[in-house]
């Protein structure tokens, strides 16, 4: 709390996936926002920003990392696929194949299933860039992942 502005400081979450990108996260920022990574290399990466803030002498931070990921919901797991597959090949022109191992599909029970491994490691956040049928049908199902995983 900022007694002179009245108003809590803004937290900074630091994206990038560089060893330079988790430095700066562990130097200067609350928080990391993950892409494209692996449970795995999740949790390194948040040991590695942690090892930053403490060798730049950071006190005690309340650390607010994320995932940040795409994802395919349908009542199945190839109707879910082929949707996504189209839109990320339009957004990032590059083929599904490079994404499909970051990226879940199929009803929410598959999509909270393939974040449960996140939750293992310690990522609390996730933000979707959810794919459906519809934008509404998308948002309900992302509510219906955070519920599996509640």
């Amino acid at each position: 709390w900022d007694r002179r502005r009245g108003c809590r400081p803004i937290p900074m979450l630091v994206g990038g996936r560089s060893d330079a990108a988790l430095v700066r996260a562990g130097r200067l920022g609350e928080g990391w926002l993950a892409l494209w990574v692996s449970p795995r290399r999740f949790e390194e990466a948040v040991g590695r920003i942690e090892t930053a803030a403490s060798d730049a002498g950071r006190g005690e931070i309340h650390w607010q990392h994320a995932l940040q990921l795409w994802a395919g919901f349908g009542p199945s797991r190839a109707e879910a696929k082929q949707r996504l597959n189209a839109t990320m090949e339009a957004a990032y022109s590059l083929p599904f194949e490079r994404f499909e191992r970051y990226v879940p599909f199929g009803p929410p029970e598959a999509i909270a299933e393939a974040l449960s491994a996140y939750l293992a490691v310690g990522c609390r956040r996730f933000n979707f860039v959810p794919e459906g049928a519809s934008l509404l049908g998308a948002i309900e199902a992302v509510a219906e992942v955070k519920a599996l995983l509640s």
